[in-house]
Parts: C-alpha cells; structure tokens; sequence
C-alpha cells in the first residue's frame, strides 16, 4: 500500500504527518510526504518520501511583511488564504496531480484544499485531518477566535450563539474560495455541495483530530467519523553535539525558553529584545531562539543567556523551567508533553485558542504579545512559582498519537476495502 499525507504550512504543520508517516512505515506502508519543496530534507531525514508541492516557502527576505500579514490577528487568516494560498491553487492541484501517481489512499490536511478533489477525480479513498481543535468548530466546546477573543467570555450562553458565529463565518468566507470551485469545474466534478473551511474539509470516511482528548474532549457536534488520536509527536533525528548549550545547561538552574516557533519568530517586532529585558529583571536564565531574522540579533549577551537560531523542542522542552511561545499547535504541544509552564503570546489563527486551553487545563497562562518587560517578567514569575504540570505531560507522553493515526487510518481502509 502507498499512502499520500498532504501537508501545508510551517514545522508545525509538517512533523506531525512525519511522525503519522513514520507510523504507517513501520506497518509496512509505502509513505510520501507531500508538502513544500523546502520541507524536503527533512521529509527525507526522517526516512520518508518527498513529493514537491507548491506553494513553496516565500523568500521572506524579499518578502518580510507577508509574514506579518499572515499573523495579523484579525486579517491572518484571510490574508492567508486569499494571498499565499488560493493564487497557487492552480499549481497546487497540478503537483498534487503528479503526486497521486501509484498511490492507494489519500490524507488531506485541512489547507491542502486542492488534494480532495484530485483524490475524487481518481477515485482514491480520502482521509481528512485536522491539527487544532478549532478546527472541529464544536458550538459545545466553542474555539477562542483572534479577531475576538472576547468572546470566550461568552460561553456561558451554551451552543446557539456559537453556531450563529460559524454561520456569519461560513458566509464571510465563502467568496475567498472561488478558485476552489473554478479547480472542481476544470476536473469535471460538480460543484462543492459544502464550504471548503468548514463541513466541506472532512471526510466522510475518517477524519483525524491529530490533537489530545486531554487538550480537548470530544464533542457532540463533531463531524462523524472523527478519531482523537494524541498529538502525534515528532523528534527530529539528532542534530550535532553543541557542547556550549550542554555546559549552559549544566551551569545553573533550568533556563526560561523563549521561542517564537517557526513562522511568527519571522515578525517578532521587539519580543526578544523585551524578553530579554524581563529576563534581567527576574535574574532567571535563559534560552532565546531567535530564528534567522537579524532584527531578533540580541548581541553580546552576559553568561546567564544564551542564543540559538533553532532547537529541537522535544529535547529542550523537558529541561526547561518556563517557556514563553507563541501558542502554534506544535509548539504547545511540545510544551504539553515535557510538563512543562507555558506563557503564550498569541499572533493569530487557532493560537488565541490553544492558549486559552492551556490556560483552562492549569498548564499556563494567556498573555499579550506586546507585553512590556515588566508585565512579561510579572507573568513569568507567577507561573514559574506554580507546580510544573507534570501529571498531564505524562497522560500526554503516553498517548502514541502517531499509532493510533496510522492505525486508524488502515482500519478505515481495510474496512471501505470489505
């Protein structure tokens, strides 16, 4: 069997269906990984097979303010979809096309909105995925949205309001997806019966909440078939010794780690630099990864701190005291894992809601991402005085959410197959 998982997006979006991919292998199962041409040493680090799909990574040199528009609270996921994705629309099915050769069985993530209907056109079997709880859009479990995180205040109210938000959001919507509709004209197939963003991204076969029912419980609402598989964690192989970060970790207490991710780290805007300050304030070392952008430089720094341009989370994480990030589902889901304090910052999309889930649990707090040190460093302090959430980051830990994917995912075919 060949199966395809078809992904978009940051490291985040992308290690995930690696360790779904490693899974699947080690059952026996032919695996190609099909994403953007930069992912592909790491899809083939981590043993896989690489398919190249555009859109490709931007050249964020080139273009430092698409980042920023991405991550706009209000705007990021609109300007996302309207100006990174739905202008490649074309391309991407065209790769996906060629991707598809020799393949059994399809697993869509919930941006690759091309790969369902090239799957339809073949007449593949097509398995749906999503990353985060808000995408399941439960009126009963109702998501903290970035244009409003107000109105997580209002879930008192019980499901009716919830479900007339999706629908404004279901109609406000619609009008960015036409090249969706002008992709399934082109192929010969009907029109979409149901919105791409919403009803329209799950499958009917299987859908995957490849997230913890720790983090979020099942629903009555959600789409049927969904399977809550853990979040299927992925440590990337080893990378070189790095003596110096070994020897600063040995020196002292654990570090604060503060981390931007893979995307937002891209439009930072002063967080380092005001971390930094908080850092000082509080006498508390730590650890900054700062990326590949020059404006998050934080120049000669004393033997309390230290600068990395990326590390691994799965091997930091657990040797950490605190981390401050951004709140991407990745990222948080690392941080659930090691039991570790979180203080998220959130930029946009599902982050607003992975932090208030954090929050609810009692594994962290929710903050601003234009904090001031002082406000940074008093955040800091409160949850680094709380226990370590340790007991979640074992349940979490003991999930094997990649096993789970993978098997649900040949149980559904086996079971289309009789």
């Amino acid at each position: 069997m060949r199966i395809l998982l078809g992904t978009i997006g940051s490291l985040g979006d992308l290690h995930p269906y690696l360790a779904v991919g490693r899974a699947l292998r080690a059952r026996g199962v032919e695996v190609v990984v099909a994403s953007a041409p930069a992912h592909g040493p790491r899809i083939v680090a981590a043993g896989l097979s690489a398919a190249p799909v555009r859109p490709d990574e931007p050249d964020w040199l080139q273009q430092p303010e698409l980042m920023a528009e991405i991550m706009h609270p209000r705007l990021g996921t609109e300007l996302l979809i309207r100006k990174y994705l739905m202008p490649a629309m074309r391309d991407s099915a065209e790769d996906f096309a060629a991707a598809l050769e020799g393949i059994d069985v399809v697993v869509s993530h919930p941006l690759t909105m091309s790969l369902p209907h090239q799957a339809e056109r073949r007449g593949l079997p097509w398995i749906s995925s999503v990353l985060a709880p808000i995408s399941m859009f439960s009126a009963f479990d109702p998501p903290v949205i970035a244009p409003a995180p107000w109105l997580r205040h209002l879930r008192f109210l019980g499901p009716v309001p919830h479900r007339a938000l999706f629908a404004l959001a279901k109609k406000t919507s619609r009008g960015w997806l036409e090249p969706v509709d002008q992709l399934r004209r082109e192929l010969g197939l009907p029109p979409a019966a149901a919105h791409p963003l919403f009803e329209g991204q799950y499958s009917v076969r299987l859908n995957l909440a490849l997230f913890s029912p720790h983090f979020a419980p099942p629903q009555q609402d959600w789409h049927t078939p969904t399977v809550a598989t853990g979040f299927p964690l992925y440590d990337p192989p080893a990378a070189e010794a790095d003596p110096v970060l070994e020897d600063f970790l040995a020196a002292g207490e654990a570090p604060i780690v503060f981390t931007l991710g893979s995307s937002a780290v891209r439009c930072a805007n002063g967080f380092y630099q005001r971390s930094l300050a908080a850092a000082r304030m509080l006498r508390r070392r730590a650890i900054f990864l700062i990326g590949d952008e020059a404006e998050n430089e934080l120049g000669p720094l004393e033997d309390a701190f230290l600068t990395r341009r990326y590390l691994d989370f799965g091997r930091i994480f657990p040797r950490a005291a605190l981390v401050v990030h951004q709140g991407g589902i990745g990222t948080t889901a690392q941080g659930l894992r090691a039991g570790v304090p979180a203080l998220i910052l959130p930029f946009s999309h599902d982050q607003f809601d992975n932090a208030d889930r954090v929050a609810r649990l009692g594994a962290g707090r929710l903050g601003h991402r234009a904090w001031s040190p002082a406000k940074l460093a008093r955040a800091c302090a409160d949850l680094l005085a709380r226990p370590r959430p340790s007991e979640l980051g074992r349940a979490i830990a003991a999930e094997n959410g990649a096993d789970t994917a993978a098997d649900a995912i040949l149980r559904a075919v086996t079971q289309t197959a009789h």
